[in-house]
């Protein structure tokens, strides 16, 4: 069961167990007319469903948070490499075209984790039939220094985007 399905489930769980209360409140005999037993089920699953309801929202409000995190760790990662290609600069003061300019790679909006642009290159490469033998040079020298270096190496092989 998907946990979209999970939540829509919890919540008509919730609504019914909220209708339960109201109809409670609505009985003319009131709580009068319930055995023991049958009012003990009953209060259990109005605060049974009062529960679910506050951890359904905080739920939601987790949720939330969570893709707030993200998209601000997606917005440091881009000012990241912005800023390592900034640094960086263009190889005495003019652009050079890239080994493989035929081969796009998009870093920014992506993972900006060294292994993550390593992975992307690396299966750039290998989907435009670049030899494996070729692709392990790339990976040697993308991997024998820093992180500016990295970045430098991959835009030295493809076109990044």
């Amino acid at each position: 069961m998907s946990r979209a399905s999970r939540e829509s489930e919890l919540t008509k769980i919730i609504a019914d167990l909220l209708d339960l209360i109201d109809d409670l409140v609505d009985d003319e005999d009131g709580l009068d007319g319930l055995e023991d037993g049958e009012l003990i089920v009953r209060a259990n699953q109005a605060v049974f469903g009062l529960a679910m309801r506050d951890h359904l929202g905080k739920l939601q409000s987790a949720k939330e948070e969570f893709a707030e995190a993200m998209r601000k760790a997606a917005l440091e990662a881009y000012s990241a490499i912005e800023e390592a290609v900034k640094r960086m600069g263009s190889p005495k003061g003019g652009e050079v075209a890239p080994k493989y300019p035929h081969i796009v790679v998009r870093l920014i909006g992506g993972d900006g984790n060294a292994f993550s642009i390593l992975a992307r290159v690396n299966n750039a490469l290998f989907k435009a039939g670049v030899s494996n033998a070729e692709r392990e040079r790339f990976r040697a020298e993308a991997q024998s220094a820093d992180y500016d270096n990295l970045l430098r190496t991959v835009m030295r092989w493809v076109t990044v985007k």
